[in-house]
């Protein structure tokens, strides 16, 4: 089941602008989330070149990588029980590998936050930067890898 979006056929908008950008949906979101994920890791690199972070600092951004390869890994179409039967799990495995994904991905977020606001905002630094840097990331690395899941369509392959 592919997500639907404004950019479909059946757009209740009588313009042509949302047709012909429905044609490039999936590289319009490729791209954008492609970006999302530069910027954030962008920031934090910055981040550890001004400030010096510390080298577990970094775990938060990898776990956010992690569980943005495991998200997009399988298609939606994939959880769908109808479509996909065969493998051990079935789609019962392609839902939990989903979760897992997004359970990683958020969990990274949760500790991105406590580290800036516990190692950078309570804490006597001169610049909370590194730790704004450490959430723009994690928060940009999830955007990313929720754009790219339900951004695309399945329907051009």
């Amino acid at each position: 089941m592919a997500s639907r979006g404004c950019c479909e056929a059946d757009c209740v908008c009588d313009c042509g602008l949302m047709q012909t950008l429905g044609r490039y949906r999936n590289p319009i979101a490729s791209s954008i989330a492609g970006i999302l994920f530069a910027v954030g890791w962008w920031l934090v690199i910055d981040a550890g070149v001004i400030d010096g972070l510390r080298g577990e600092e970094y775990l938060c951004g990898v776990g956010s990588t992690v569980g943005l390869l495991m998200v997009n890994a399988v298609s939606i179409r994939q959880g769908d029980s109808s479509i996909y039967t065969s493998g051990k799990l079935g789609s019962a495995g392609v839902r939990a590998w989903m979760f897992f994904g997004l359970m990683i991905s958020f969990g990274a977020l949760a500790s991105a936050i406590w580290v800036m606001v516990a190692h950078y905002i309570t804490a006597a630094h001169q610049s909370d930067y590194a730790g704004l840097a450490l959430f723009f990331q994690n928060f940009c690395i999830l955007l990313s890898s929720i754009l790219f899941k339900f951004g695309r369509t399945d329907d051009t392959w």
